[in-house]
């Protein structure tokens, strides 16, 4: 199953049975008494003993007709979000049966946006009741606390994404620097509130926003980060290339990358779309300070082989120059080339453990002699270095 034919599936298991319709009420009332308990009991509401489909209804209607609710749910959408909403506004129904799922969920889950499949179609609309009261939702305020919104938004995502853990007063800090608007930390709380009661990669904890990537299993990790960051200053990029970060998949295409990824076309696989995909995932387990063994790993489950060990250790030293090169948290988003000119202090030893390399689809163990020379590159006997 191709990824369209995937959006449609989502799509149809989303959608009422039914043909559009432009009602709220005529909505509702085609609903059987299961699946309108079900949505009601969704938004908390609770229905009476006995209670008549039409009294269930009219509840409804009250709490996702009242325009606050409606103006608080726009003014945390995303960019596409907010398009698609506004093109709905102005047409009966949109026909697309491959619309991404992220692009209507959420403000299908607030009641504004509903969907049909009819005659192997979905439809989306927004009924004629939610179109009515937004006639009278203040726009400029609107699309101002909008932009506002979107753009703190982008940059607790471009902190998240570079430094994995932060306090809200630096973002503040920062943002303020970079933007006329200034911000106050009050502001900043009650904006990441707003955006914390939808699904984010993020969370607050305790004076700290941390990645989702410190979830129950790697917890662990955090204290340790925390510690090793106490007194590390901030990369601090301009405006335009922090707000890039934003997206979770970008990085800076060093020319260390490039480097590696053009020995890998040259030596290894000459199909430049697979060593791209590659060298994206070396990049990101170098930023993560992974070991040599699980970069390994990603030549492996390709099915990309080491011809010898002399081919293994020439593309060494292009993955140690992208590690070095790479932004990591435990470095507040410097590399390590610039975090130890700035401290003075020599570059860490890295991939210093013994690693099993496949030659050809054949298992070889990388050992290393007490009197070879350290894989480390510092020149030394590995028993004088790593090794003791």
């Amino acid at each position: 199953m191709n990824i369209q034919e995937e959006f449609e599936k989502i799509n149809i298991s989303h959608a009422i049975k039914a043909k559009p319709a432009s009602s709220l009420i005529e909505i509702l009332r085609s609903l059987n008494i299961e699946d309108l308990l079900s949505i009601t009991s969704e938004w908390g509401i609770k229905s009476r003993f006995n209670a008549t489909k039409e009294m269930i209804i009219k509840r409804f209607l009250r709490h996702i007709l009242d325009r606050k609710r409606i103006e608080c749910a726009l003014v945390i959408t995303e960019s596409d979000e907010y398009d698609l909403f506004l093109k709905l506004l102005n047409k009966e129904y949109i026909q697309d049966n491959t619309l991404a799922y992220g692009t209507y969920g959420y403000l299908m889950d607030k009641g504004i946006i509903y969907s049909f499949y009819d005659d192997y179609m979905v439809f989306f609309t927004i009924p004629n009741e939610i179109k009515e009261v937004c006639k009278i939702i203040d726009n400029i305020y609107l699309d101002r606390t909008l932009k506002k919104n979107q753009l703190l938004h982008k940059y607790i995502l471009a902190f998240i994404n570079l430094y994995g853990v932060f306090k809200g007063e630096k973002l503040v800090e920062i943002f303020n620097c970079q933007n006329n608007e200034k911000l106050t930390i009050e502001e900043f709380t009650a904006i990441f509130n707003k955006y914390s009661s939808r699904q984010q990669p993020f969370y607050d904890y305790n004076e700290y926003i941390i990645n989702h990537y410190f979830d129950d299993e790697n917890f662990c990790e955090l204290e340790l980060l925390l510690e090793k960051t106490a007194n590390v200053s901030y990369y601090i990029p301009d405006r335009r290339n922090i707000l890039k970060y934003a997206d979770s998949s970008y990085f800076e295409m060093t020319a260390q990358i490039m480097a590696l990824k053009d020995f890998i076309i040259k030596n290894m696989c000459s199909n430049e779309e697979l060593a791209g995909y590659v060298v994206d995932d070396i990049e990101l387990l170098c930023s993560m300070e992974e070991s040599m063994q699980s970069i390994i790993y990603e030549f492996e489950r390709r099915h990309i082989f080491f011809k010898s060990m002399e081919q293994f250790n020439s593309i060494v030293p292009f993955i140690e120059d992208v590690y070095k090169n790479v932004r990591t948290w435990s470095n507040r988003g410097y590399t390590y080339t610039e975090i130890c000119k700035i401290t003075g202090k020599p570059i860490p030893k890295i991939f210093n453990e013994p690693v099993e390399v496949l030659i050809n689809n054949k298992p070889a163990t990388l050992k290393i002699g007490r009197n070879d020379s350290c894989p480390c590159g510092s020149g030394k006997k590995y028993k004088k270095c790593c090794g003791r």
